[in-house]
């Protein structure tokens, strides 16, 4: 049953994985196409530039690259997004040309995960189904042990019967036709060549085996915890530290912005601007689902 609980839980970890990766996938599409228009823009603004004789040809080559290289990677994402639709079905046994996602709301953003309390107690992994597990095979150990060990001992149990003591109906009548015996047997091991203390010894070498393998389990549990907490604290700075970048960007947009109202900047400053943008922003969204990755992983070293 444990083991059971335990491949639930694992199925349920990968489900979310599948989602959470399909989505980010959805989002790195649309950052891509974004993207690729600035940069068609940006584009044709150099193409008319250089057709009036501004710019030399080797002006047009960078923005041409950088192009194509967000078109291949917009088909690397379109790519990654059907893998994580169809290891999602398969998860969720349906298949691929049956299951329909609803897409994301336009507004919706990755939502940040909760906090995690600053000390956790260790017996919160006793949730675990393959701690709980080896704490069962553990005990059952020990109680085989000490079952085997009682059985060297004489067994003394009472035993009692009645009848008749003639066959003869007339018999049946007199006082002392009915017999009673009422006695102790005494049953235990005398000699058996050593097979008891044999058997005595293999049950004390599996209970400390699976004690063994109980502390074991316990200690792993805990550096599995440990570590997906501290990949977790990692992620949300990581997360706060994008968020700052975007917000820094976001802030030069606006000041190009002023600036081109003014006529103290042109398109293409206005056009990088928005790249740059662009790019925290798809660096956030990335660090996001990391985040919500990592989040998962946490729950799911607590037994969640």
């Amino acid at each position: 049953a444990a083991d059971l609980e335990a491949l639930r839980l694992r199925l349920r970890l990968e489900t979310r994985f599948a989602y959470l990766d399909l989505r980010h996938a959805e989002s790195q599409q649309e950052e891509s196409a974004a993207a690729a228009m600035l940069l068609r823009q940006r584009l044709e603004h150099l193409a008319a530039r250089h057709s009036a004789g501004l710019v030399g040809r080797d002006a047009l080559r960078p923005a041409q690259d950088a192009l194509a290289a967000v078109e291949r990677q917009a088909a690397a994402e379109r790519a990654e997004r059907h893998l994580a639709h169809s290891r999602l079905a398969v998860l969720l046994g349906q298949a691929p040309a049956e299951l329909v996602v609803a897409p994301a709301p336009p507004a919706a953003k990755p939502a940040t995960p909760g906090q995690t309390p600053a000390e956790l107690p260790a017996a919160v992994i006793a949730r675990r189904p393959d701690i709980a597990a080896a704490w069962n095979a553990a005990l059952a150990a020990a109680h085989e042990r000490e079952r085997v060990r009682l059985e060297r001992w004489p067994r003394l149990t009472l035993t009692a019967s009645g009848g008749v003591l003639s066959d003869r109906l007339g018999d049946w009548l007199r006082r002392d036709a009915v017999g009673w015996l009422a006695g102790l047997a005494l049953q235990g091991p005398i000699l058996d060549g050593g097979r008891h203390a044999a058997r005595h010894d293999a049950a004390r070498a599996e209970a400390e085996a699976a004690q063994a393998n109980y502390r074991q389990q316990v200690v792993a549990a805990l550096g599995e915890v440990e570590s997906a907490l501290l990949r977790l604290e990692a992620a949300r700075q990581q997360d706060d530290s994008l968020t700052q970048q975007r917000a820094r960007r976001a802030g030069h947009l606006a000041d190009t912005q002023t600036s081109a109202r003014a006529g103290r900047s042109d398109a293409l400053a206005l056009i990088d601007a928005e790249l740059e943008l662009l790019a925290a922003r798809r660096e956030q969204h990335a660090g996001r689902h990391a985040l919500q990755v990592r989040w998962h992983e946490a729950r799911h070293s607590l037994g969640y």
